[in-house]
Parts: structure tokens; C-alpha cells; sequence
């Protein structure tokens, strides 16, 4: 108790705004399992929606296993902070149309996260794929987009800008994957008519 008690009078010395009991069960938290508690922890939260109730055109809820179900506009506040976040993996589940009896589930999530993140902004340096921009990545997203059954993987994945990233999607734009030299190259029809061609940079051997 009195170390507790020295490091929230520390705290308020500081300009903490927490209050003294505050202060002092996030130390002790902290002590005690080594874990900041002041930092969000990641969670695995498992809700099913239908798309019907995410666009809108239903207000059926959501349920997420072992809590129960949830009000939708519950459910559309959780995925739309999440994707803002970049934090959200989907995947498609299919049910029957008759009596809704889950008959399968895809198998490799839509979304570049974790490991798999990492590695494609190591392997893109910090900078957007896209040949002629050199803005910052802030974004990860198919080179070959998942409605023309583009995979979830590294090869196919690329980091990119907002901008450029919006670009792409526009009518006339085509990407793929190719090989030059050993390693991963994409090439991109532009909406001019134009063919672009781009290699990750090289890491120190």
C-alpha cells in the first residue's frame, strides 16, 4: 500500500489526471501482470451479421458467441470503428436460405493483419507500392482485388497510400502479380492506357 500510495502521489505531482485510487489500481494492475493497463488490449470478438442488417436494409441483430446478440446499430458502430482502425478480419460465412443452417465458412480472412501486415510493410519499406508516389503507407490491400478471387496473401498484398489506394478501383485500372528477377513485381494498367511496373525496395543483404 505505501508504494502504491507513493506512486499516485508522484502521479498527481506530475499532472496526472487520473484520481489517487485510479492511479493506484493501474499500478497495481501493472505490477502485478506486467501489462500497461492504460493501453487497449487486442480482443477476438466474434460477431455474425447479416449483410442485409449491415447495409441497412434490415434491423435484425447481431450475435456474437457465448454473449449473446446485440442491437445492429451496435454491431455497425463496432465494424465501422474497427475498419477505420484497420483492426477487423472478415470472413464470409454461408447458411441456407431456407432455414439459415450454417453449411461453410471461408477459409482465409479478407484483411492483412497481424504477421502478415508486418512483413508486407517491411518488405514495401514504409512507402506506397504505387511506381511513381512516395507518400507513406497507410493502407493494405489486395494487388488482385478478392472480388476476382485475389488470395490473402504476401505475395498479393501491397501497401499503399489513401490516395492511390482509392485510385485503383477506378474504371480502366488493372493490377497483377508477376515474377522478374526472383522476386514479387506488380504491374498496373492505368485508366490512360498506361503500363506501370514496380519492385519492392531491397533490404540490406
Amino acid at each position: 500500500m505505501k508504494a502504491l500510495q507513493e506512486a499516485a502521489s508522484a502521479a498527481r505531482l506530475a499532472g496526472d489526471p487520473r484520481t489517487a485510487d485510479q492511479v493506484r489500481a493501474d499500478v497495481l494492475v501493472e505490477r502485478v501482470t506486467g501489462l500497461d493497463p492504460q493501453v487497449p488490449r487486442r480482443i477476438d470478438l466474434r460477431l455474425v451479421l447479416s449483410l442485409a442488417s449491415l447495409w441497412g436494409e434490415c434491423e435484425d441483430p447481431g450475435w456474437v458467441p457465448g454473449s449473446g446478440h446485440l442491437p445492429v446499430e451496435v454491431c455497425r458502430q463496432l465494424l465501422g470503428e474497427a475498419f477505420e482502425q484497420h483492426a477487423v478480419t472478415v470472413r464470409r460465412l454461408f447458411a441456407l436460405p431456407d432455414d439459415g443452417q450454417l453449411v461453410a465458412m471461408e477459409r482465409p480472412g479478407r484483411c492483412f493483419d497481424g504477421l502478415l501486415a508486418e512483413m508486407i510493410r517491411l518488405r514495401d519499406g514504409e512507402t506506397c507500392r504505387t511506381p511513381w508516389c512516395d507518400a507513406p503507407i497507410r493502407q493494405l490491400d489486395h494487388v488482385v482485388p478478392r472480388r476476382e478471387h485475389g488470395p490473402t496473401s504476401f505475395e498479393n498484398g501491397q501497401g499503399l497510400c489513401e490516395t492511390c489506394n482509392q485510385v485503383k478501383e477506378a474504371p480502366g485500372w488493372t493490377s497483377w502479380v508477376g515474377f522478374a528477377g526472383g522476386g514479387p513485381e506488380i504491374g498496373a494498367f492505368t485508366s490512360s492506357g498506361r503500363a506501370y511496373y514496380g519492385k519492392p525496395p531491397p533490404l540490406p543483404v
